[in-house]
């Protein structure tokens, strides 16, 4: 029987006996996308990993596993883990290209993160794997904040037949109020967790995109992590561009089609008359808005509609094959991408929820710090895992 060489798993924070068996038995049992097997590195001497076997029969570890074997790696970076697995010698029957991650945050959802080694400079690797975002987080993000709106209508088309006295006028207005709550929500979002209101339920957050080649500086990164944590922050600028593509885009997108439904089939029902290419003499000035909106709907909202659903299929599938940082061409137009929440994310906004502790009367007047200042001033040290 032919294998595939296992994959390094390793443990950067303490994990439970239970849960490292439930990966390890999920593994080859054919219960994930893909049966594979798992080698949880309990020593960093080479010897005790699985060597090159001629007739490539060669297993992973098996569940169970000795609850007194602890990881080597507990408390280390990425960086030590691609240190490690790029050292190995010849004999050693190890995949080269992939390694998996438990940590904190993936012990909770109970997956493995996956980091890819593809160049020479294993701080590269490192922040590629830290800042990749799983595109499958994504489209369950858009998936949940596109049921939100409907959802909403829906309860209050229902409380309307109860009480259309009060709840007709805020119905047929239902597009406009969801855009200024949706519009104060996320701006409150992005500014205390830097993501927005459905993203924060996935550990997802934004941040600007670094000007130079590639954009990514994973040295600095390295040696300085709260100054480019500092420098990534979304500023105010960057916050209002973000609102416009997260509450006004959606917004005009649904006006539009809602719009495109209503004059398109009037247009096949009604013939030829009413696709009338002239207006009639001494229109108004609204009847002539209406007639410039309405030959705006039927012979060039299409293409714009269509080019608008490919640029997103396009860069979905570049962001899946890692040929872009930007998962739709609306961030990239504004400098921001998407990324994991890290450690100190997490750590930044507890500190800041946290009740200041009793201050000097002589402090008493000054301003209390933002959120964004605490998250601008985080733990460095905590900042190497983000999964």
């Amino acid at each position: 029987m032919f294998t595939w060489p296992p994959f390094v798993l390793v443990a950067l924070t303490g994990q439970s006996t239970q849960t490292l068996n439930s990966v390890l038995q999920k593994a080859p049992d054919g219960s994930t996308v893909n049966s594979w097997w798992w080698y949880l590195v309990a020593t960093l001497d080479y010897r005790a990993a699985p060597q090159r076997d001629p007739e490539y029969k060669t297993l992973g570890t098996q569940a169970p596993i000795d609850p007194s074997s602890p990881s080597p790696f507990v408390g280390k970076s990425l960086e030590d883990v691609a240190q490690w697995l790029r050292g190995k010698p010849q004999s050693v029957y190890l995949d080269a290209r992939f390694f998996g991650v438990l940590d904190k945050q993936t012990a909770k959802s109970g997956k493995v993160a996956v980091c890819r080694l593809n160049d020479p400079k294993v701080e590269e690797e490192a922040a590629w794997c830290i800042s990749k975002t799983a595109e499958e987080k994504l489209l369950s993000e858009q998936q949940l904040s596109g049921l939100i709106p409907p959802s909403l209508r829906y309860l209050l088309a229902v409380a309307t037949h109860r009480r259309p006295r009060y709840l007709l006028r805020v119905l047929n207005s239902f597009d406009e109020i969801y855009a200024l709550l949706m519009l104060a929500v996320e701006r409150h979002y992005l500014r205390t967790y830097g993501g927005g209101f459905t993203e924060n339920f996935y550990g997802l957050k934004r941040e600007r995109v670094l000007r130079i080649k590639g954009g990514e500086a994973p040295r600095a990164s390295k040696g300085a992590p709260t100054l480019m944590r500092e420098t990534l922050r979304l500023k105010e600028t960057d916050i209002w561009n973000n609102l416009a593509i997260m509450v006004a885009l959606p917004y005009f997108k649904r006006k539009l089609d809602e719009n495109y439904d209503i004059h398109v089939p009037q247009a096949s029902i009604l013939g030829p008359q009413y696709n009338r290419n002239t207006l009639v003499p001494n229109a108004t000035i609204r009847e002539r808005l209406i007639y410039y909106y309405t030959w705006f709907l039927r012979n060039i909202y299409p293409s714009i509609n269509a080019a608008y659903y490919f640029s997103l299929l396009a860069f979905h599938l570049a962001y899946l094959f890692d040929n872009t940082k930007y998962f739709s061409p609306f961030l990239w137009l504004i400098g921001t991408r998407i990324r994991r929440m890290g450690e100190a994310d997490y750590r930044a906004i507890a500190l800041a929820e946290q009740t200041p502790p009793n201050l000097p009367s002589r402090s008493a007047s000054r301003p209390r710090p933002s959120t964004s200042d605490y998250i601008g001033h985080a733990d460095p040290e905590a900042s190497t895992l983000g999964f």
